[in-house]
């Protein structure tokens, strides 16, 4: 019984050495690899804009939802194919940094226009309402004159109709 015992001490042993050494080897790996991951950007709104403002001609030649459709399927294997490799983000997403942009590359590719006209709403994100810029009284008497002149107008209108009923 006591060899059996010194013998699974020392497979357990064993195994966890084993552990030990392949839990190193993994970190030292991954610490100390000189693969670094590439990151680049793509311009889904771009892209967007770009299949739109070729609707005309792709309406030319047949249905142009299969057209569009067919675009559609070949972004995602273009986007991989363009980037070679690197991490792909939507540049939309990304709040800072100064990455590399594959979205003409992109276009190219497809064969879509690359001077579709974008609008860039950043700017217009610190105009935008909150309902934090006004106090909970002022929205309430918004609603109130709101539900007010409603009520008005619905009763001119109601006097409109009942005096166009009464009339011949």
């Amino acid at each position: 019984m006591a060899e059996t015992d010194h013998l699974l001490t020392g497979i357990l042993y064993g195994v966890l050495i084993l552990c030990l050494a392949t839990g190193g080897w993994l970190v030292h790996r991954q610490w100390h690899s000189d693969s670094s991951q590439r990151l680049v950007t793509v311009d889904l709104v771009r892209i967007l804009n770009a299949e739109r403002k070729a609707l005309p001609q792709l309406s030319a030649g047949g249905d142009p939802s299969l057209k569009l459709l067919q675009i559609g399927r070949e972004i995602g294997p273009t986007v991989e194919q363009v980037a070679d490799g690197a991490v792909v983000l939507v540049k939309q997403s990304v709040v800072g940094g100064d990455l590399p942009d594959i979205t003409d590359a992109v276009l190219d590719q497809l064969g879509l226009p690359k001077n579709a006209p974008t609008i860039d709403l950043t700017g217009a994100l610190n105009d935008a309402p909150t309902t934090s810029s006004a106090t909970a009284g002022e929205v309430w008497k918004d609603h109130l004159k709101r539900m007010r002149e409603q009520a008005a107008q619905t009763r001119v209108n109601g006097k409109t109709n009942a005096l166009n009923q009464a009339l011949p």
